[in-house]
């Protein structure tokens, strides 16, 4: 599946501009702070619906604008579509497909997909577990169908349980146990299965880039005591003193973590910074194999100014994948791309004005 077009309005800081990346590579050049991820962003969030650093959606309405506008045009074996986000200073939210509201994850196989690397991603292993969660349910889990309703529905029942505590509501907390075990074991269910298909693909990526390291494992480190309902409600009836005091759910894939070891180390208490940022690496370029793999097209890959922060073994390894399928590259200077970087299409950005050249 192919970005064909991407047109901007009231973005950030960017002017409003219609683009039209290269089925290969694009490189984006510029000075910092002049809107090179302000497009990233926007290429990512018309595909999935939000931002990946903007805490409120507001955030991302030009100033002195009421709302931004998203159109992007997507080429498929089956036909073209247009997919359009618009958001509202007010709060409204729009997502739709050909005029149709988009539901998050209905069919995400069909959906276009997007894997983003930016330089906050090389600490991803340093971060706490919320941010692997929000790594494996924003981009791992486009995988998978079904996914994004799963965790919708445990959100919603995690909810309401905690409010029932916080409350002392014991009678509603009791009516939720059985839902709250059938909505964590069935998401709990799909994480671990995601896992486990990317954890041999981020292992060979990680060799690839680090032969002589021991090798990466990646596994799930579940929240909740089974897969099983009923285990999982026996075990949950267990804890309820202890949720009572605490007034909290003390169990759940609202827990759940991505354990990273180099042999039998823990990567974040005992890796190199080095290794920490391969496994980072690794984990991306799997994630990207892993959609190719189970949607049979590959998918929209993003780097936001990623190469100053790698060596030259992991540049190396990034510009294989680069060559692989459609890309769009952030740098700050474009004439020192390694010679397999060298792009398709070549835009230039200053105070938000993008300026489109031909090849870098």
């Amino acid at each position: 599946m192919i970005l064909e077009q991407l047109t901007v309005g009231g973005w950030r800081n960017l002017e409003a501009v219609s683009l039209e990346p290269a089925a290969g590579l694009t490189v984006i050049s510029g000075a910092n702070a002049q809107g090179k991820t302000n497009v990233l962003e926007a290429m990512a969030a018309v595909i999935t619906g939000t931002s990946h650093r903007a805490l409120r959606d507001d955030e991302l309405i030009t100033a002195g604008e009421i709302k931004a506008r998203l159109s992007a045009k997507f080429r498929r074996p089956s036909g073209s579509f247009e997919q359009t986000l618009e958001l509202e200073r007010a709060g409204r939210k729009s997502r739709r497909r050909e005029g149709k509201r988009v539901v998050p994850g209905a069919d995400p196989l069909g959906d276009p997909m997007v894997v983003l690397f930016c330089p906050e991603d090389l600490v991803l292993v340093q971060s706490g577990p919320a941010g692997r969660r929000r790594f494996l349910d924003r981009e791992v889990a486009q995988a998978t169908v079904g996914y994004s309703a799963a965790q919708r529905s445990y959100q919603r029942i995690w909810t309401q349980r905690n409010t029932a505590l916080k409350r002392g509501e014991g009678h509603v907390v009791d009516a939720l146990d059985l839902l709250w075990a059938q909505a964590a074991t069935r998401l709990t269910r799909l994480r671990r299965q995601l896992v486990e298909a990317l954890a041999p693909l981020a292992q060979k990526a990680y060799a690839a880039m680090a032969p002589f390291d021991p090798a990466l494992t990646v596994r799930l480190a579940a929240g909740t005591p089974a897969e099983d309902p009923q285990v999982a409600l026996a075990a949950l009836r267990q804890r309820r003193a202890e949720e009572e005091a605490r007034r909290i759910s003390v169990l759940g894939p609202h827990r759940d973590d991505i354990q990273l070891t180099i042999g039998d180390n823990e990567l974040r208490a005992f890796g190199s910074q080095g290794q920490q940022r391969t496994a980072a690496v690794a984990l991306k370029l799997a994630t990207v194999q892993l959609l190719q793999e189970a949607a049979g097209v590959r998918p929209l890959l993003l780097l936001d100014d990623v190469l100053s922060e790698l060596d030259g073994r992991r540049r190396e390894l990034l510009a294989q994948q680069v060559r692989e399928g459609q890309t769009v590259l952030t740098t700050t200077d474009a004439e020192f791309l390694p010679e397999r970087m060298r792009a398709d299409s070549w835009w230039e950005i200053q105070s938000g004005k993008v300026a489109v050249h031909g090849t870098a």
